[in-house]
């Protein structure tokens, strides 16, 4: 998955440190994005970068941040983005390639994808049409 920023990636050794706080393993696809940038989006979906001390202005809110037990996520959940409204997308530490949102609302697990890079893919599709149903409308 290439989901190109402003920001560089890392080293698989620092995603490991990442992971190794975490507690698990990430996604393939979401280890692939960050050999190469840091801090995208896709959609809706902000997802949470790995605090960079050269860029820390940009990062200061990172992926272990938002994995810390406060949160009160749901039991084995990872976030790896959120979408402003206070929900969460991310993975089960038993399975991590299947993406879930947590709908924090009713406090729900939903699964939407099989991988990562399925996600990006059906959510790039989804804006494509979106966007081409308003040009045509407009």
């Amino acid at each position: 998955m290439r989901i190109e920023t402003n920001l560089p990636g890392f080293t698989f050794e620092t995603i490991e440190v990442v992971e190794q706080a975490l507690g698990s393993r990430l996604p393939n696809g979401l280890r692939e994005a960050w050999l190469h940038d840091n801090k995208f989006e896709v959609g809706e979906w902000f997802f949470y970068p790995i605090k960079d001390e050269r860029y820390f202005n940009k990062t200061w809110d990172d992926i272990i941040r938002a994995n810390r037990d406060e949160r009160q996520l749901p039991e084995g959940f990872i976030t790896v983005a959120e979408n402003g409204s206070g929900d969460e997308l991310g993975f089960l530490t038993s399975d991590v390639e299947t993406i879930y949102i947590w709908w924090h609302e009713t406090d729900e697990l939903e699964r939407v994808a099989d991988s990562i890079d399925a996600f990006v893919e059906v959510t790039r599709l989804e804006s494509d049409v979106i966007e081409r149903f308003c040009e045509r409308v407009l």
